[in-house]
Parts: structure tokens; sequence; C-alpha cells
């Protein structure tokens, strides 16, 4: 199994981080987020279920979006039909469908969305109030997207689940 190395320039992330990829290694791209500097390995080739994802799309820029956040192994946009005055979605650039399926790349690229998601809440100014993190898994659950995404939402109180 191949790796996936994520560096930041920045001064709170001089950090290396690692993630497992199934997939082979591409070419290399630099990323900026504000002061952050970022390099992400491309993955090659592209799957059937990765053509046709509108958040593998978003990803490579094929569709335009703002990414409130980008570290190269995920990125953050606003939800473009929100159900909170707060409302992102992190997306792992890695295609994960079902976390029943998934191979362990693929696990590791959805956990790093949840360990993103504390900062990505504080930055947006909802860390310290509270936030909901939710995902669905499929039909049944509401997702709507084929893609593992996480949902922040927050700036309101929010009732009970069910």
């Amino acid at each position: 199994m191949g790796t996936m190395a994520v560096a930041c320039a920045s001064a709170e992330y001089q950090k290396l981080r690692r993630v497992p990829m199934l997939t082979q290694m591409g070419r290399f791209t630099d990323l900026s987020f504000g002061q952050r500097q970022w390099r992400r390995v491309e993955m090659a080739g592209d799957s059937q279920e990765r053509a046709g994802c509108i958040f593998c799309k978003i990803g490579a820029g094929e569709i335009p979006s703002e990414k409130l956040f980008d570290d190269g192994v995920a990125f953050a946009i606003r939800d473009l039909y929100p159900k909170a005055p707060t409302h992102l979605l992190v997306i792992p650039y890695e295609h994960v469908e079902a976390l029943t399926d998934a191979s362990d790349a693929q696990r590791a690229a959805a956990a790093h969305c949840l360990e993103v998601a504390p900062g990505i809440a504080a930055e947006v100014g909802v860390g310290a109030r509270g936030y909901r993190l939710v995902v669905n898994q499929g039909a049944e659950s509401g997702q709507e997207a084929p893609h593992f995404h996480l949902h922040i939402l927050g700036g309101r109180a929010m009732g009970g689940m069910g």
C-alpha cells in the first residue's frame, strides 16, 4: 500500500501527515490556503465513480466553489442548501462512497474529515458555542451525493435527533 504525503509549511502545522492510499501515486500540486502552503499528491487515473462525482469535480477544480479549508487531503465548502446558519461540508479528495465497503485508505480519508472538523468549526465561529457533526450513509439516511462527506451544522440551538 502506498502513502500520500501532505505537508503544510505554516508554523501551526509543521508536521508531515501520511494517509494510506491504494491508488498509484501521481503528480504533486502545491496548494495555498491563506498563509498555509500545502503539497498534495494527485491520484493517477480516474475511475468511473470519480468521473461523474460532483464532489470529485469540485475537488479537482472542474466545478468552481469557494473552499473554506483545504489541506490537500480534505476540503470544506458551504452547503448549497443549508439546514442551519452555519452548514459546511468536509469532503475527502479520495472518492469514498460507502464506509461499509471502504478500503483502509478510504476509511483513513473519512477519518481525516473528523480530525479536521473541530478546527474548521472554530475558524467559522461555532467551535466554542457548539455544533453538530452529521454523516449520512445510504439512501435511507438521506445521503444525496454518493461520496462520503461530513456536515458541520451550527449557529443556532439544535433540536433533538430523530
